[in-house]
Order: C-alpha cells, then structure tokens, then sequence
C-alpha cells in the first residue's frame, strides 16, 4: 500500500479503528565494535496499538515519533533484548547504533507480540509525510483494526468505495490515472488468512491424516486389553477367591495399565520431538510461521490428559465389563458349563456304541434267518464292527 492511500484509509475509513503500515528490513547492528546483520521491521505509529499489544518495559511509538523530524527511537524485541543485550534492566533511553545511527530505546516487547513478522528482532519508527508521499508508490503492507460493529464485508465494501473516488479526490493526477489503467485495489482479507494464505487446506488435510493414522494404531493397541479382558476375569476370580479385595484388584489393574500408557506416551513425545526436527528441513521456505512449529507445553499437556484417560479407561474396563457379578461366581458358572458340555459329550458316545452294537446284532439276526448271509452282509457286518471297534475304544478312553 501507497503511504498516501494509507493517509486516505485512514482519515475517511469509518469502518476501521485503527491502520498501520508494516515493511521488513535488513539492519546493521553493531555492538562491541562487532556488526552483526539482524531482522528487523518499519512500522507507523499506532502498528502495536492495532494488534492488541502492549510493551512489556517503556512504550511503544507515539504520533510524533512518525512525523518528519520525529526522533530516532527504536522498539526491541524480547529475543533481542535477552541474546544480544543481556537483559540489561537499564537498558531504556540508552542509545544502539542502527545502520550507523544512534537510535534510543523506548521499549521491549514481549516474548508473545502477536504481530504478523515473528522473526523481526527490533522495530523503526517509519516516518509518513502525506504532503511528499506519492499515491502509486507501493511497498508496505497495511494492518488494520476493525470498528466496533464492522465486519470485514462492510470494511471491504467502504475500501473499494474509497478506491472508486481516487478521481475526485486527487483530481488531474497522472498516479489515479496510472492506478486506473492497471487495475490495481486494496484487498481486505482477515490477518488470519494473509498470514496462512494458501496453506489452509494442506494444513487441514495434514491433520486429518495424521488424525486417522493415529486413531487407527490407538485401535490396535486399545485391542489388546481387550483381548486379554478374558484372562484378566479369571485372574480376578482367583485373586478373590484368596481373600483380596476389589480396591487391590483394582489398584493392580490400574498400575499396570497406566505405567504402560506413561511408557507409551514418553516414547512418543521423543519420537515426536525427532520427527518434527527432523521435518522442519522439508517444509517449504514460504510456508507462514515456520518458526512457531514444535512440541511446546501445550502438546505436552494434551498428550498427558489423553495417556491419563486412556490408561483409566482400559485399566477400569475389566472391573466394568465383569466387576458387577461376583468374579468367583462366575468362574465357577464357566467351569460347570465346561463338565456339563464334558457330560454330554460322554452320554453322546455311550450312546452311539450301543446303537452300533444294536445294529450289528440285528444284522446278524437277520442273515441267520435267510440261512445264508450274502457278500453284503457280510461287508456291513464288518463296517459295524470296525465303527463299534473304534466306538469302544473311545468309551474305554472316556470311561477308564
């Protein structure tokens, strides 16, 4: 944006509360005789006050600090105050020498100022003379605050009216006609997506992802106590069965489940931490806020309350699956299901040796009858042998 669209926007906008102008920059520090290349921003009066900002030592740029003549005042970041100046408390009103001038420090940020260059490492005063700024001189960016009520429809709407009477308001001036031919026009976006920008959807899709691949190894590793649940009922029932009450069973059940998920859960956090670094490599150089990626305390705090839950709720699961009846009870309910399905099985083979017996009796009956027994007969005189052979063997086997 031109510093006289700025002027503009900010004398006749009636939708926003507040608007600055924002450039980076390269600057020359030097200290101890040593020059160092460091970051840094040119912002208008009022940059700090549209971002919601406070300093956290002095104050930051004022009114006239931006007007021709203004004073050379410089604003310093926390980084820059910790790393290259020792955290010196006095440092305010003391003067550095920036690009071979000295400028007097006003104030520090705080460590979390919010604003839209997270690597500038001090801010300059940008001076504006609205008589000698040209209208089709662009270079800086523009933040702007919106007004109570506004949304950013309305503050794109009144911008673009704005834009439209340029003619009138400038009249006979070759920059409108300039502005005119190429088309250009102010944009009003939320800070939000100018600084993602065309990332969104990657970064969604990302998450996803990673969001599906982590739900589907949780299953499988949530699926083992599950499938142990089984064992856990009959260790429970013994333990029971020995006189240990349900709080121990529990308290047992519960501590190994959650030194499982605490061990689960600080491999992770290592391996996350490796990854991410390890990343940091392949991400493309434009990507806004790079420097902000990392395991913090945030995800440390997140990744604690989720092993917590997960080692309670499938250290709990076998005492609310099986824990309403009695353990010892239902252990013995399944060891008498097993003798009567045992019993069955031995009344099934008595009884099928004795109709093989019966058959084969009746069949030698029979033949006896006709006189003569046939090739036949004799065949299955034999099968019914061999099947009351084997019938036997197994109820000898059964019945010792």
């Amino acid at each position: 944006m031109s510093q006289r669209l700025y002027a503009v926007y900010r004398e006749r906008a009636s939708s926003i509360e507040g608007i600055a102008l924002h450039a980076s920059t390269a600057l020359n520090f030097i200290s101890d005789g040593d020059p160092q290349r460091i970051r840094g921003q040119v912002v208008t009066p009022g940059f700090f006050e549209v971002l919601g900002v406070e300093a956290e030592m002095g104050r930051t740029f004022v009114e006239e600090e931006g007007a021709p003549g203004g004073g050379q005042v410089i604003v310093l970041s926390d980084s820059f105050w910790r790393n290259d100046l020792g955290a010196d408390p006095a440092i305010l009103d003391k003067s550095l020498a920036i690009n071979g001038v000295l400028r007097r420090v006003v104030g520090i940020m705080p460590a979390e100022s919010g604003h839209p260059n997270q690597r500038a490492r001090l801010w300059l005063a940008l001076v504006v003379d609205p008589a000698r700024a040209g209208l089709a001189s662009f270079g800086p960016s523009a933040v702007a605050r919106l007004g109570p009520g506004n949304t950013v429809q309305s503050a794109s709407t009144e911008i673009e009216g704005l834009s439209s009477r340029l003619p009138e308001l400038f009249p006979g001036s070759d920059e409108v006609a300039f502005l005119e031919e190429v088309s250009l026009r102010s944009i009003v976006m939320p800070l939000k997506q100018a600084l993602v920008g065309d990332v969104t959807s990657t970064l969604w899709v990302l998450l996803g992802t990673v969001g599906f691949v982590l739900l589907i190894a949780c299953a499988n590793v949530a699926n083992l106590p599950l499938v142990r649940a089984e064992g856990w009922q009959r260790e429970m029932a013994l333990r029971v069965a020995v006189g240990a009450g349900r709080w121990h069973v529990l308290r047992s059940f519960l501590s190994e489940s959650v030194v499982l998920a605490v061990v689960g859960g600080l491999l992770g956090m290592v391996v996350a931490g490796l990854a991410v670094n390890a990343s940091l490599g392949m991400v493309p150089t434009d990507m806004p806020r790079v420097a902000e990626i990392g395991v913090d305390m945030r995800v440390m705090g997140f990744t604690a309350v989720i092993v917590l839950a997960c080692a309670v709720f499938f250290g709990l699961f076998p005492i609310l699956r099986y824990g309403t009846d009695d353990p010892a009870s239902q252990h013995r309910s399944r060891t008498a299901a097993t003798k009567g399905a045992s019993a069955s099985f031995r009344t099934g083979a008595s009884a099928g040796v004795a109709a093989s017996s019966y058959t084969r009796i009746a069949a030698r009956i029979g033949a006896r009858r006709r006189g003569s027994t046939s090739s036949s007969a004799q065949r299955a005189a034999a099968v019914f042998e061999t099947t009351t052979s084997r019938a036997s063997m197994l109820h000898t086997i059964r019945h010792p």
